[in-house]
């Protein structure tokens, strides 16, 4: 069999959990950051909006960009189902900074789609 290696890239992973935390923000360009941009979403990196971005810059480029603070806590929460899913699958699977994993998937079965954030949920409702 052949390995594969998997990557997965989750840049807008901390954009997308304020938006899904607030329906309204869906949409609407969002950066998450203290002094330079964490994480942008989609919306806002249309405008050429990135991780690491200054957020001056990023107000220029975007000046209806909503800026939110981190919650180091909660993207915590949302990101244990992503990852217990990828070791459940995949034994070995280096998890590295910044947003990003590669995973060996040659293991890996479509059998489980579906990431529950039941915890996510209860922690933040």
């Amino acid at each position: 069999m052949t390995d594969r290696v998997l990557h997965i890239d989750i840049d807008a992973f901390f954009a997308s959990v304020e938006q899904l935390r607030n329906p309204r923000l869906k949409g609407r360009p969002v950066a998450v950051g203290s002094g330079v941009v964490a994480s942008a979403s989609y919306e806002a990196r249309r405008f050429g909006i990135r991780a690491g971005t200054p957020l001056r810059k990023a107000r220029e480029l975007c000046p209806a960009l909503v800026i939110l603070p981190g919650h180091a806590a909660i993207y915590r929460c949302f990101s244990e189902p992503i990852f217990g899913l990828c070791s459940e699958y995949s034994p070995a699977n280096p998890q590295l900074p910044s947003g990003s994993s590669r995973e060996s998937s040659t293991a890996l079965s479509p059998q489980n789609p579906h990431l529950g954030s039941s915890c996510c949920r209860s922690r933040t409702s």
